[in-house]
């Protein structure tokens, strides 16, 4: 059985602006044996507005090299005070 993981996560904000701010983290998790391989990758990326925070994210999981599923988010939520 083999497993692997990897992550990259990217962080920026303008100094004079605080709304600019921006994170964006990709994960992939692998496992395998022999002649079959599974892997999972992910984004997720989240910024702000003065009303609302947006989160976008994808999800996409594979056999091989064949993508077997996939589904993305956008959602915004209300800042309600923060």
């Amino acid at each position: 059985m083999e497993f692997g993981a990897g992550m990259l996560e990217t962080l920026s904000v303008h100094e004079t602006d605080p709304l600019s701010a921006r994170t964006e983290m990709r994960k992939t998790y692998e496992i395998g044996r022999d002649d079959w391989r599974t892997r999972i990758d992910t984004r997720t990326v989240l910024t702000a507005t003065k009303e609302s925070f947006h989160v976008s994210a994808e999800l996409s999981a594979y056999e091989g090299e064949t993508r077997i599923f996939n589904r993305e988010w956008d959602e915004d939520i209300p800042r309600d005070g923060v």
